[in-house]
């Protein structure tokens, strides 16, 4: 295994690749002492997984990298969580590729976050601005105090589809009575990503004939 040190953050799946929850470095511990190694996790209304449940864990690294696992549960508490690591070497996951980051200003819905290890949902009056955004990550302008490594959870309307996307905060500004918030998207399949880059490409697009007209 990397450095637990160089590690910034794990995000959970089940066997399916549906997301489960994502945590940042300071949630994490690693028990390297002992065969499986261990992973343990500590903050407030944690999912309660099924002992015995299998996993991907994905490790991210300060250099990016991204380590996917295999894992399954051993511990499972509103407070802690204990995953073993059932396989020795990591399946090392290719770099997501670069798209271009445009502006959109236009608001989405925010559905649930976990601000400081709190879960909380909202209702679909609920919305957050966004600046702008690109396959890999969103920049959001809010009244939530959002810290780093909190997550949102956000519907997006594409237009042609409604993706519903989880994103992780890497770095917070202060606006205004307002918090802006550069984050990540968590995104295990091909499929939204190649959505979002449609999307990306129609706003270019729309932007590029605006200009035109003008």
């Amino acid at each position: 295994m990397t450095d637990k040190d160089k590690i910034i953050s794990i995000d959970l799946f089940d066997k399916q690749n549906n997301f489960i929850s994502t945590f940042g470095k300071k949630a994490i511990t690693i028990k390297e002492d002992s065969y499986p190694y261990i992973v343990i996790i500590k903050a407030k209304n944690l999912p309660e997984l099924e002992i015995g449940i299998q996993l991907n864990i994905i490790f991210t690294t300060v250099h990016r990298q991204r380590l996917k696992y295999d894992a399954r549960v051993s511990v499972s508490t509103p407070y802690q969580l204990n995953i073993e690591l059932m396989s020795v070497s990591p399946k090392i996951m290719k770099e997501r590729r670069n798209y271009l980051k445009i502006k959109i200003d236009e608001e989405v819905r925010l559905m649930c976050s976990c601000i400081n290890g709190e879960i909380e949902t909202y209702d679909r009056s609920k919305r957050i601005f966004v600046r702008d955004i690109n396959v890999g990550g969103i920049y959001v302008i809010t009244e939530l105090k959002l810290n780093v490594s909190d997550v949102i959870k956000l519907r997006i309307d594409l237009g042609f589809e409604k993706l519903e996307v989880t994103a992780e905060v890497l770095r917070v500004e202060e606006m205004d009575n307002k918090c802006g918030a550069g984050c990540k998207f968590i995104l295990n399949t091909t499929k939204d990503e190649e959505a979002l880059a449609k999307y990306i490409y129609q706003k270019e697009r729309e932007l590029r004939n605006k200009h035109k007209l003008n």
